[in-house]
């Protein structure tokens, strides 16, 4: 990513995790709201104003919506509730990194982790965070810890090799990607970049056997992928 901090808004990353956004659908049929139904989720914080769940529902279907001030001000009155749940201080980090503010979503992930040290969900957070605002040197860290904590999961070790790609450690990114590849074969994120990795480390002809992975398994990609291998 470039220097400057990008927008967020319903492209947030964190859409759909478990700090972000599908917990409430899981108590739609209990009272809950259900995002990104708005009105449901003022009428249920409104009819038991002391569920933290519900607030945080709220929060969650507001970051959908784009809007950020709101979620924070949702967030900030889970937050009087229980002052250490680490799902809130989460997603506060999710809505900071979505309204462009890096440094705080910084904060808010390190509060979530300290809050929940076994959180693979804060540690990536932290870790994306780290990109955005161009600390670059911090992410790899947090990307492998998540990994520990999440062995089954692909994305901790490809945000890892990307974090490493981004400071030129390309040998080093060509390893988790590696690692991620193990753990699900067909990634095709993790197959085009580890291409661009051995791209940028000279090892052409495996790039370009990367690069054709990963446009057998998303065609979708064949055009730009081709671009690609053109300097292989």
């Amino acid at each position: 990513m470039g220097g400057s901090e990008e927008g967020g808004g319903k492209g947030s990353p964190f859409v759909g995790t478990r700090f972000g956004i599908d917990a409430g659908r899981e108590r739609q049929e209990e009272g809950g709201c259900g995002q990104p139904d708005l009105a449901a989720c003022r009428g249920a914080v409104r009819r038991d104003p002391g569920s933290i769940e519900l607030r945080m529902d709220h929060a969650a279907a507001l970051l959908v919506a784009g809007r950020h001030d709101e979620a924070l001000a949702a967030i900030d009155e889970a937050l009087r509730i229980d002052r250490t749940s680490a799902r809130a201080l989460a997603l506060r980090g999710a809505v900071l990194f979505s309204a462009s503010r890096g440094a705080e979503a910084v904060q808010a992930f390190e509060a979530a982790a300290a809050a929940e040290p076994g959180s693979a969900e804060a540690r990536m957070g932290r870790a994306m965070a780290c990109m955005r605002i161009v600390r670059h040197a911090e992410a790899p860290e947090s990307f492998a810890e998540a990994a520990r904590l999440d062995p089954g999961s692909p994305d901790a070790l490809i945000g890892r090799g990307n974090a490493l790609a981004s400071l030129g450690r390309h040998g080093e990114a060509v390893e988790s990607y590696d690692e991620a590849l193990r753990i699900d074969p067909d990634n095709v994120a993790a197959h085009a970049k580890r291409g661009h990795a051995l791209l940028e480390a000279g090892r052409f002809k495996k790039a370009l056997a990367a690069f054709t992975r990963a446009a057998r398994l998303e065609p979708r990609l064949t055009s730009p992928i081709s671009g690609w291998a053109l300097r292989c």
